[in-house]
């Protein structure tokens, strides 16, 4: 059961395998069953888009195993930040990938409030920022943004759809962290429009680098 759940899920994080061959005091089967059961329902983004698996994972072991439990046991964890711009240590990762979901639909006009708080956030995680980012980018304010805000911000637009606005959030932060967030978009939207790349390509090439395979012109 571990084994098929791990390989249903395409996007290459390492989590899901990680998190699924631990002790059961922390995951067990339960998880993997719950995780199938949704694929089998046609939660097909389970298997091609890391955030909504990384959310599922998150609520799953909040549910069967305790905020408490879930929290400790994911902190030694990582993920490799060719996975996502924000990943890094787990429980900020799928907190980061919870978060934003969760406010998509205040953002895309879907529902009128911002919603409340998560109840499976760990405690440190600020959802009052994340909250008040997006209620300013719906609003069309424009404030000023420091560093992290600018990356949340545009985090949220470029996941709501508005990709040339996230984009232009980008210019000016530090080169470093302009690249990170520029490239995992790029690669985002390459997975968007069909493009090819080669499966572990971040460890087979190394150094991030991306290979494409482009339909010959007529």
């Amino acid at each position: 059961m571990h084994s098929l759940a791990v390989q249903l899920y395409g996007q290459d994080s390492g989590l899901l395998s990680l998190l699924l061959s631990q002790s059961p005091q922390y995951v067990n089967g339960d998880v993997a069953r719950a995780y199938l059961a949704e694929m089998e329902a046609g939660n097909e983004g389970l298997a091609t888009d890391a955030d909504i698996a990384w959310d599922f994972i998150l609520r799953e072991m909040v549910l069967r195993n305790g905020a408490f439990e879930t929290f400790q046991a994911l902190k030694g964890f990582e993920i490799g930040n060719r996975v996502r711009h924000y990943s890094g240590l787990s429980l900020d990762t799928l907190s980061w990938a919870s978060a934003k979901l969760a406010l998509l639909p205040y953002m895309s006009g879907e529902v009128a409030t911002v919603p409340e708080r998560l109840s499976h956030l760990p405690p440190k995680f600020d959802w009052a920022k994340w909250a008040q980012i997006a209620h300013m980018l719906r609003s069309g304010g424009g404030a000023q943004l420091d560093e992290e805000a600018r990356v949340i911000a545009a985090e949220l637009l470029f996941s709501s759809g508005n990709t040339e606005a996230a984009f232009a959030l980008l210019r000016g932060l530090p080169v470093r962290e302009e690249l990170k967030v520029t490239r995992d978009f790029i690669v985002r939207l390459g997975r968007l429009c069909g493009e090819e790349s080669l499966p572990g390509q971040s460890r087979l090439v190394g150094a991030g680098s991306l290979i494409y395979s482009f339909a010959a012109s007529e």
